[in-house]
């Protein structure tokens, strides 16, 4: 996750966490700056693709 975002660990880790451990959705939280929810909703509405939901505005 360190790699797809460019966050530090301790960032990642703590998107991790906040995720419940769904690393899809602490990658488009990381990338896009949005909560759990927000991240969710993208995800769902980009039918699981991580690229399509972080760029989706």
């Amino acid at each position: 996750m360190v790699q797809a975002t460019g966050s530090d660990p301790g960032t990642a880790g703590e998107a991790l966490r906040a995720a419940g451990g769904h690393a899809k959705t602490a990658i488009v939280m990381l990338l896009t700056g949005s909560t759990v929810e927000e991240a969710t909703r993208r995800i769902e509405q980009a039918h699981g693709d991580t690229r399509t939901a972080v760029a989706r505005t």
